[in-house]
């Protein structure tokens, strides 16, 4: 992909609400639950993510008075190069009230970023519960000021699980399953007008040195299992879906197919052959389905 431009439009919206309460207290403040949601639209041209990060927190009636802030930091990275794309940073305070008591505070956190490429993009990061402010305390019933210092004490963090975004949703790819059964040895050869043939050589094709014997490309679309098999018959899927004139890979060239397929088989960061697993099972209408 080429440069990207960026523009982030970060909006915070505080929902400080007294939503739950529980029968027994507990004694640390910490999350119940955090969720994130993500999908892609196209705008002005383009693309943008929309993201929503929804985190519950929990803050017992000790804590009366003290404040509090959520942040979260939430990395997207371009899955097709394994870049990351950007950064975001947000948070939102609330202060314990204690009504009722112990008390769970409900925020969510919404952003978006403009993307003027199609792809696919991973959403990761972490979300913190922070204890920032002085406190005002009421025990049993007397009003007793009390004041302290805790600016930023890390009361809870929880990693996001990852998520996967596409833009858009028609990209297109072919299984491993229907260019093993569409060769030239049968009825209909939709190899042609790839440049590729079933019976080259495998390793050859690729650059790398995976099968002793060698296996040619039919071959390895035939191969079981995990592991360098399922390597073999994903990659050699990606291979004829960029060559192909009729489909519109995510990965536009043959060459961009090795080279990450190179870095899949020498362990290179963020290269994983999941990410061709799921280009090639998007299907295209009227040709592979």
């Amino acid at each position: 992909m080429g440069n990207l431009t960026k523009k982030i439009i970060v909006s915070l919206a505080l929902i400080t609400a007294l939503v739950f309460a529980y029968s027994t207290q507990a004694s640390a403040c910490h999350f119940t639950d955090v969720l994130i949601n993500a999908n892609c639209t196209e705008e002005g041209g383009g693309y943008k993510i929309k993201f929503t990060i929804t985190t519950e927190a929990y803050v017992p009636a000790s804590k009366l008075g003290w404040s509090y802030s959520i942040e979260y930091e939430l990395t997207i990275k371009d899955l097709q190069s394994g870049v990351t794309i950007d950064t975001v940073n947000g948070s939102s305070s609330f202060t314990c009230t204690g009504i009722p008591e112990p008390s769970l505070y409900l925020i969510v956190q919404s952003g978006s970023v403009v993307i003027p490429e199609c792809g696919q993009y991973e959403l990761t990061g972490e979300v913190k519960l922070l204890r920032t402010a002085s406190l005002t305390a009421i025990r049993t019933g007397a009003l007793k000021a009390q004041t302290a210092s805790s600016t930023g004490l890390l009361e809870d963090r929880v990693e996001l699980s990852p998520i996967t975004v596409t833009c858009p949703f028609d990209l297109e790819g072919c299984t491993p399953g229907f260019w093993k059964n569409h060769t030239r040895f049968k009825n209909w050869n939709a190899w042609e007008g790839t440049g590729y043939d079933p019976t080259n050589d495998f390793d050859a094709t690729f650059g790398v040195d995976l099968f002793d014997p060698d296996i040619n490309l039919l071959q390895a679309l035939q191969a079981r299992g995990g592991g360098m098999n399922k390597i073999a018959r994903h990659a050699t899927a990606a291979l004829l879906n960029a060559a192909h004139p009729d489909v519109d890979y995510p990965l536009n060239t043959p060459n961009e197919v090795i080279l990450f397929v190179q870095d899949v088989v020498y362990f290179v960061e963020g290269k994983d052959i999941d990410t061709l697993v799921n280009y090639n099972e998007y299907g295209t209408p009227g040709f592979c389905d």
